[in-house]
């Protein structure tokens, strides 16, 4: 391509009233009844969630106590004090009476967690309506497209084609089968018999390469516990780039500041057994100082020259006409590079590359790397992947600011499997100065 370009129980009946854990529970569930004046339907709306049908163990399940614990928590510091009286609580659950307790003030939230577990249990466990109800519910489009491939392997078309149907209504770029493919197989969620779901046709990989990628924010449900959760500073990211084998700097072209950081990632990643990957069109940037300079990637250059670097070139086969897309074999440039990183690998060396946003889509050549090397590279995000110009400043700017809200700021990374996600802000300003260093402006407003 151009350069430009994660008890306790006695009899049945009751839960023992010296587990306090069980009392809360049952405490605050049942002030939720008399508070919003609705049914309780302890056991068939829980055991949907859960997955459990005994009442019992339902009582006594850490779900149950998290559910408890959240209504407590929007209750203030003070749940109860008096009697309450909770009779028949449902399916077998028998009388039971409690005694007068001072409820402590909840700081532990439950979250969307517990419903994406119940989700991929009732994958597992081949109760897809079930799991497709979960994951509704989390707004998971990522696993809602795997169920819908699970579907259609085991024959079931119609069911298949509702849930894309629903996945396209809902704006998701549906993905590779064989990317989907190797997400359930390697996460254990189901085991796929059609061959030709888990192969590669190359021809359709070329036709597709440039009009759709997939960013590591697609394989999960993005909400604030997750993220909460999973983010970490950009040291222990560095941190955990210093062990990994392969790794690949997603590079938006436009971005200064991202070029930057790629030069902070430099300076503590090198070291002699050290070979970093450039694009062509990067290598080339060496006779093009201004080019280099006002995209901050001359200090780039100048570190792999001065320190005497390790360098390889990738990029299509030569004569290739690089100014159209269309006539770039993709699939031969991501299996030659895939094929260059897995002999450097296998000679104990560690690659670091610099690829084009394009090329990071998660279907692209981080599967093929991982598919050629069984090595799963590490990729770096700064970025949206893919996205058309039109796109790229409001929606990127939306979704950046609330991650921020959720404790994801410029110094902080997100962690997604063992990928990262760097929450910076875009500028319009370096934008422009690209299309415009490279006459770019009619492929900017072609999609």
């Amino acid at each position: 391509m151009p350069f430009p370009e994660g008890p306790h129980h006695t009899a049945p009946g009751y839960c023992s009233m010296k587990n306090n854990k069980c009392k809360i529970a049952y405490t605050s569930l049942i002030i939720a009844h008399l508070l919003s004046g609705c049914t309780l339907k302890l056991t068939t709306d829980l055991s949907k969630v859960i997955g459990v049908e005994n009442p019992q163990q339902l009582m006594a399940s850490s779900e149950a106590q998290q559910i408890a614990t959240r209504i407590g928590e929007g209750m203030g510091t003070k749940i109860m004090e008096g009697e309450i009286l909770a009779e028949d609580m449902g399916k077998g659950l028998g009388e039971v009476f409690l005694k007068p307790e001072q409820v402590d003030l909840i700081t532990d939230p439950i979250s969307l967690d517990l419903i994406e577990k119940s989700g991929t249990a009732a994958m597992r466990a081949g109760k897809l309506r079930e799991a497709i109800h979960s994951f509704k519910r989390t707004k998971n489009l990522a696993r809602l497209e795997e169920i819908a491939l699970i579907l259609f392997d085991q024959g079931n078309a119609e069911e298949a084609a509702d849930l894309h149907q629903y996945l396209i209504d809902h704006a998701w770029p549906l993905r590779a089968p064989y990317l989907v493919a190797h997400h359930v197989e390697q996460q254990g969620l189901a085991t796929i018999s059609t061959a030709y779901l888990k192969e590669i046709d190359p021809q359709h990989y070329n036709a597709h390469y440039t009009r759709r990628g997939h960013t590591i924010l697609d394989a999960i449900s993005l909400n604030e516990d997750f993220v909460r959760n999973n983010t970490i500073s950009k040291q222990d990211m560095i941190n955990k780039l210093k062990t990994s084998p392969v790794i690949m700097l997603a590079d938006a072209y436009f971005d200064t500041q991202q070029h930057d950081f790629f030069l902070e990632i430099f300076n503590a990643l090198y070291h002699k057994d050290l070979h970093i990957g450039l694009e062509q069109e990067l290598e080339r940037l060496k006779d093009n100082r201004m080019a280099a300079e006002k995209l901050h990637y001359l200090p780039m250059l100048r570190f792999i020259e001065e320190k005497g670097a390790s360098t390889f070139i990738h990029g299509p086969l030569p004569g290739t006409n690089t100014a159209n897309p269309e006539a770039v074999d993709f699939f031969q440039w991501d299996s030659a590079l895939a094929a260059t990183v897995s002999d450097l690998v296998n000679k104990n060396k560690q690659v670091l590359l610099i690829v084009g946003s394009t090329h990071a889509s998660t279907d692209h050549l981080p599967f093929i790397i991982e598919e050629r090397s069984a090595i799963n590279p590490v990729l770096v995000v700064q970025s949206p992947l893919n996205m058309h110009a039109e796109q790229w400043f409001k929606k990127h700017e939306a979704t950046r600011k609330r991650l921020a809200a959720w404790g994801a700021g410029d110094g902080s990374v997100i962690t997604i499997d063992n990928d990262f996600y760097l929450n910076t802000p875009l500028s319009s300003n370096d934008y422009k100065h690209y299309i415009e260093l490279f006459a770019l402006e009619p492929l900017s407003t072609a999609r």
